[in-house]
């Protein structure tokens, strides 16, 4: 679903009785919802939405996101919720023998063929 136009009130959008209404709705039609927020620390929009979500992932760019940067982003969320951090745009390979590079680390337990 797109965000549509560019606003000054997208918070009080989000904060309000229609949004809960939309993804009240959208839990009933889906198992998961996957919302892609704009960067925490410069919009708010992110911290209203963690605050509808069950879950939370903080992805943070290689070389250049700040450790300090994350542990304050980190303090504000409560730690229950958040899944984890992603790391992207490492410039570092892994080994074809590393276990994280192996295909099985990325499939539930469910999934795989016994």
């Amino acid at each position: 679903m797109p965000g549509g136009k560019a606003r000054d009130d997208v918070a009080e959008l989000l904060s309000g009785p229609t949004f809960a209404n939309v993804i009240a709705e959208v839990r009933r039609m889906f198992d998961f919802i996957i919302i892609d927020a704009p960067p925490l620390g410069i919009f708010t929009d992110a911290n209203v939405l963690i605050n509808r979500a069950d879950a939370a992932l903080m992805v943070v760019r290689a070389g250049k996101t700040r450790y300090a940067m994350v542990d304050k982003l980190l303090e504000q969320f409560p730690r229950e919720r958040m899944l984890g951090v992603v790391l992207n745009r490492a410039d570092e390979q892994l080994e074809s023998n590393s276990y994280y590079h192996q295909q099985r680390y990325y499939r539930p337990r469910a999934l795989l063929r016994r």
